[in-house]
């Protein structure tokens, strides 16, 4: 499967990456039609975002298709086009609680602190995932 790795600062490689598996219970196998490139990307790519770890597969910003999904999925189904909502947090702790998803303790952004979108597919959790009706993907990402 291609990809794009940021290897250090300022060094991208078109690579090929491994094929991803099935999903597991709670996570969806999605297909990347676009990706968003932001300020955070380009600061990775700098090598001045603190919280970014070479080598690392970049992208946040997704528009993504469902391709299937594990049991116990029911938000999303095969087909449907998603935006994808990054922060991989404790969905049981306090900051998620209150609503501040994105400061919690155990926060991993993709694309950031794990592998993103800049490849063909991945597997992610199917609760990260917003089905977005009729948009296009560029819309979505």
């Amino acid at each position: 499967m291609q990809a794009i790795l940021f290897e250090k600062p300022k060094v991208i490689r078109h690579i090929e990456a491994d094929e991803v598996g099935a999903p597991g219970p709670g996570e969806a196998l999605v297909r990347v039609h676009r990706v968003g490139i932001c300020g955070t990307d380009i600061s990775c790519y700098l090598g001045k975002f603190p919280f970014f770890d070479y080598p690392r597969i970049p992208g946040h910003e997704l528009g993504v298709e469902v391709l299937e999904v594990g049991a116990g999925v029911e938000n999303v189904r095969p087909g449907q086009r998603c935006s994808v909502e990054p922060y991989m947090n404790d969905s049981h702790g306090y900051a998620t609680s209150i609503g501040k998803s994105n400061c919690c303790e155990h926060l991993k952004v993709i694309g950031v602190m794990c592998d993103g979108g800049m490849r063909e597919r991945f597997v992610l959790r199917a609760d990260k995932l917003h089905p977005g009706g009729d948009l296009a993907y560029e819309q979505l990402a």
